[in-house]
């Protein structure tokens, strides 16, 4: 069987599987050039809570709570065009990237799996 994916991409890819293997969420990569814009994505889809303060250890602390999702099932974070921030800060994306691995080990450890696509 061959589906066509479009904009909605993260229920696409997750009507591939039989029952539901985490939560998902689609990082909009067209919208991030900096640590800036990067912060607003991450908050604006992962529902950041109000008291986010805009920051790399604000973003570590954020990533490795998420409590307030409710996530029975773990993490899918698709991140569309990563390579916009990527290639225009690089120093930025490597810090953003650090933090997001070390997050996967967190999670990991707590049972519940975050898994990162970037395309």
């Amino acid at each position: 069987m061959t589906k066509v994916l479009t904009a909605e991409l993260p229920n696409q890819l997750l009507s591939f599987f039989p029952t539901p293997i985490a939560d998902c969420f689609f990082i909009d990569g067209d919208n991030v050039n900096d640590k800036e814009t990067f912060l607003n994505e991450f908050s604006e889809k992962l529902k950041f809570p109000e008291y986010f303060g805009f920051n790399w250890d604000a973003f570590s602390d954020s990533v490795t709570d998420l409590s307030w999702l409710n996530s029975e099932n773990g993490f899918l974070i698709i991140y569309k065009n990563s390579h916009n921030f990527r290639s225009k800060r690089p120093d930025e994306w490597r810090i953003a990237n650090e933090i997001l691995l070390e997050a996967m080990d967190y999670w990991k450890e707590q049972g519940k799996p975050m898994i990162i696509i970037l395309l």
